[in-house]
């Protein structure tokens, strides 16, 4: 009987050690948050999306693919449906850019 219960603890053991193990998190993506008066949208494929991201920095382009994915107020629309939703939105309504770490591409534009 204590043989099974010393297995036990020791299965027990095996998978919370397991559990509790250390992992590394990558995250591929990374975001801007703007307000649209601060972007200027890109007006096609191959384009890019270009804003500063603070007063004091430099100006950044990413650009967009093929396979960019644009949403306004969470509808998936197209890149021309876009530019036309922009032009009856405010300039403090918000953008957000969520880019690509490694190649810097747009990989979707959401306008809430």
């Amino acid at each position: 009987m204590s043989q099974r219960v010393i297995t036990a603890l020791l299965l027990l053991l095996a998978v919370a050690g397991q559990a509790s193990a250390t992992r590394v998190m990558q995250q591929p993506e990374e975001a801007y948050e703007l307000l649209l008066g601060q972007v200027s949208l890109p007006q096609r494929v191959g384009g890019s999306v270009i804003f500063k991201p603070c007063p004091d920095c430099q100006t950044v382009g990413l650009p967009v693919t093929a396979a960019t994915r644009y949403f306004v107020s969470d509808q998936e629309v197209t890149l021309d449906a876009l530019a036309e939703a922009t032009n009856n939105l405010a300039r403090t309504t918000n953008v957000a850019v969520f880019f690509d770490k490694a190649s810097k591409f747009v990989n979707r534009l959401k306008i809430n």
